[in-house]
């Protein structure tokens, strides 16, 4: 396989552990019913094995994308991280029995669109050598960083009702940001202090994650940050790491942003039903 291939590979494979990865924990949650203690009693071990299956497979996502960002453009693998929802989607309908709305189906039908268009796009390139420029970073985190917290804060005085998106738009961020740390540990060849970086700036997104869901619904929280960690580090790579960011990336990107807001709409049409159901 050509480098591109090997990219395009790694930067998928590492979209769907961790969101597949994710969808396990949920499937294997049902665990914590009998406690360590059923375990002990032969209780639960099936669901147990899935919960951890889940956890290695999120562990073992960032490694490999630290892989594929060794071999090609973090804009190119930013674009390419939302393909993840897809098996995390088809997890939660074919083995969870979660309902899946028209909505949900448009929205996976625009993802596959979107990036069979940019791996058909990249497949012949030769990607040109990235290269750090640090004077750029400090004016990059404060514009970020400034403005997003400064909303956050802004919405919790103000108890606003966009409150979710605010934090859902911190924690893309910052999950942009750890994207942007690992494309740095590929070109410096310093892995431990980006594994370092990369833990902390996780835990925060973490922190930040949780704040936001006790604080406004998920259908505020999950699409922005879904949509900004994507759009975050595509739109910062080119002045981080001087790379490209040609025009096919741009409109290969757009169907998959509207996609996120197809599936907020579907989450809210089963919600709904629901509600009026019980």
């Amino acid at each position: 396989m050509t480098n591109t291939a090997l990219f395009l590979f790694y930067a998928l494979l590492c979209a769907s552990l961790d969101n597949l990865g994710q969808g396990l924990q949920k499937g294997g949650s049902v665990w914590f019913d009998q406690g360590p203690k059923g375990l002990i009693q032969g209780r639960g071990w099936r669901a147990f094995s899935i919960w951890v299956a889940g956890i290695l497979m999120c562990i073992a996502a960032p490694f490999v994308l630290a892989k594929s960002l060794s071999l090609g453009p973090a804009t190119l693998a930013a674009a390419l991280g939302v393909f993840g929802l897809v098996p995390l989607y088809l997890y939660a309908s074919l083995v969870l029995g979660e309902k899946i709305t028209k909505w949900h189906v448009w929205a996976l039908l625009l993802i596959l669109a979107g990036t069979t268009w940019i791996g058909w796009r990249s497949s012949g390139l030769t990607f040109p050598e990235s290269e750090f420029q640090p004077q750029r970073l400090g004016l990059i985190l404060a514009l970020s960083l400034g403005f997003s917290c400064t909303w956050c804060v802004w919405a919790l005085v103000r108890s606003s009702p966009y409150l979710g998106f605010a934090f859902g738009t911190l924690s893309g961020i910052i999950g942009g940001l750890n994207l942007l740390v690992l494309k740095w540990g590929a070109l410096v060849k310093s892995w431990w202090a980006t594994g370092v970086v990369w833990v902390g700036l996780a835990a925060l997104a973490f922190f930040v994650l949780q704040v936001a869901y006790s604080k406004s619904t998920a259908l505020q929280v999950v699409p922005s940050n879904t949509a900004v960690a994507v759009l975050f580090p595509m739109l910062v790579s080119p002045v981080l790491f001087s790379e490209p960011l040609p025009w096919w990336l741009i409109a290969g990107a757009v169907p998959s942003f509207i996609a996120i807001a197809l599936l907020a709409r579907g989450e809210r049409a089963v919600g709904s039903e629901e509600v009026c159901e019980g």
